[in-house]
């Protein structure tokens, strides 16, 4: 890329905050514009999110639903493509680890995010639909199971947008006041978004583990 073409961002955003009886919740709604002086490429997307989370005796409930807008490639110069300050825009917002970093499991994953690229780099969109539940299981073992759906918003070139469902489990042992030790496994069932040249994408499994020390 020549150097002296630059990319000029906007991005405007509100958040809001608030409870209704014991459920919290909490959204956000991003607005990114910019345009690219190499070929005149101009892009507008948008960013929405919406949570709950709530208590249900002993456990602890959330629900989340995340949308970012993303390139159909039909107009390769104005596009509805919603850019990250980083490339992939990475984070810890979501509640599982094969598809995104999260706490212990956040070793590889699949860096999905809400410019959410596909392999050839075209920035898809993101759109997803998460569940966790955190709870007591012995006096020292809290319990942690989350579950998601992706998809891409738009479709890639070969009219594939099924990212996968992904199911997590994790323990988190509390050795002492300071010291936990975190234990769990991942899986993913992979979609079509993902799928090479002529052949399905395999499931993915991750199991990992993590000594954790708080100062």
């Amino acid at each position: 890329m020549d150097p002296n073409d630059t990319e000029t961002n906007i991005w405007a955003g509100v958040t809001g905050n608030g409870s209704f009886g014991a459920a919290n919740l909490n959204a956000f709604l991003i607005y990114n514009t910019g345009s690219m002086d190499i070929a005149d490429v101009k892009h507008t997307g948008i960013a929405v999110k919406a949570e709950i989370k709530f208590d249900i005796n002993t456990a602890s409930v959330g629900i989340q639903t995340l949308y970012s807008s993303g390139n159909d490639w039909k107009d390769s110069t104005d596009t509805k493509e919603f850019r990250t300050l980083q490339s992939d825009g990475q984070g810890y917002w979501s509640y599982l680890g094969l598809f995104t970093p999260r706490g212990s499991s956040d070793t590889n994953n699949l860096r999905a995010s809400l410019r959410n690229r596909d392999q050839n780099g075209v920035a898809r969109g993101l759109t997803t639909m998460q569940a966790f539940a955190a709870f007591p299981v012995l006096d020292d073992l809290d319990g942690y199971i989350a579950a998601g759906l992706f998809k891409a918003t738009e479709e890639d070139a070969s009219g594939n947008s099924d990212m996968g469902t992904e199911i997590l489990a994790e323990g988190i042992y509390k050795i002492s006041e300071k010291l936990t030790f975190e234990f769990g496994g991942s899986y993913l069932m992979t979609g079509d978004f993902y799928k090479s040249t002529g052949s399905e994408p395999d499931g993915i499994y991750e199991l990992f583990s993590r000594l954790q020390v708080e100062f």
